[in-house]
């Protein structure tokens, strides 16, 4: 059976909540090695400088730890070069401001690499979206809308404050803990690009 799902697993906060399938090729980065051997799950690629873990994994690609790439970035393009459209960042949250930060901003990186790409924490998920974003099964749930970059959000569908024409600032919190009360939401940006917080 071909895998179609890349799944970059991060040094952060353990996730026990996520639940892997037979479509997944997971990718370790560095300290996500020590998650998977703690879950019983074999990693199709290992890879990262290993700083955090400490040694190197048999069969590792191993790069130094002076680069200009966070292991999770690695793992991104390892993804995208090997052909993977949609990629699950796992074990993002947590640990370092910097990198929780960062490893948002590998949502972005991901759809310039003409992929998709969704950050799950222990509290939800995080979206990237420049275009048009349809989400399903979401009813009763927290949904924040946050501008990347200073944006005009064209409509949206299903939630309880809907946005018509608006204008949403990077520096503005205007879309934050909005409630989706439809099943499925839609939310259409006409300019810009936004990060889309569904609190599970």
């Amino acid at each position: 059976m071909k895998k179609n799902n890349a799944v970059v697993v991060l040094g952060g906060e353990f996730l026990d909540c996520y639940h892997f399938t037979e479509n997944d090729f997971v990718i370790a980065c560095d300290l996500g090695f020590d998650y998977l051997n703690k879950y019983g799950v074999t990693a199709d690629a290992v890879l990262g400088d290993f700083d955090s873990l400490g040694y190197a994994p048999f069969g590792a690609t191993v790069f130094p730890c002076d680069k200009d790439y966070t292991d999770g970035e690695l793992g991104l393009i390892y993804a995208v070069e090997n052909g993977f459209k949609h990629i699950d960042f796992i074990c993002a949250g947590g640990g370092r401001n910097d990198h929780f930060f960062a490893n948002i901003g590998l949502l972005e990186r991901a759809s310039d690499l003409t992929a998709e790409a969704v950050l799950h924490t222990k509290v939800g998920r995080i979206f990237y979206c420049k275009d048009k974003f349809t989400l399903n099964g979401v009813k009763d749930k927290i949904v924040s809308v946050c501008a990347a970059k200073d944006s005009l959000i064209e409509y949206s569908f299903g939630l309880k404050y809907q946005y018509s024409n608006t204008r949403l600032l990077r520096s503005s919190t205007l879309g934050v803990s909005n409630l989706a009360v439809s099943d499925q939401i839609e939310i259409v940006i006409r300019e810009g690009a936004v990060y889309i917080f569904i609190n599970d």
